[in-house]
């Protein structure tokens, strides 16, 4: 179970999938929703869940966005940068 001081931190997670990664500048909501999509998440004490619906023919490029944060947001690159550093 987390401390009480860490439950922040997977919220604040949630909040920065939204932001533009090194492939998707525009950011993730904005590739969903040029396809007509809708996207969200929540975070609970468990769990976070990311969610989007889009039309068939976004489907592919709206997951590689959603996807691009694990690998190349800017978030999880400055953190790299932070662990290489130390």
């Amino acid at each position: 179970m987390k401390e009480k001081e860490e439950y922040g931190i997977s919220h604040f997670i949630e909040h920065m999938i939204f932001k533009p990664t090194l492939n998707y500048p525009q950011g993730v909501a904005s590739i969903v929703e040029s396809f007509g999509g809708t996207i969200n998440a929540f975070t609970s004490v468990e769990y976070t869940v990311y969610h989007f619906v889009v039309m068939k023919e976004g489907f592919e490029e709206s997951f590689k966005a959603l996807a691009d944060f694990g690998f190349e947001s800017f978030f999880f690159q400055n953190l790299k940068l932070r662990r290489k550093e130390k």
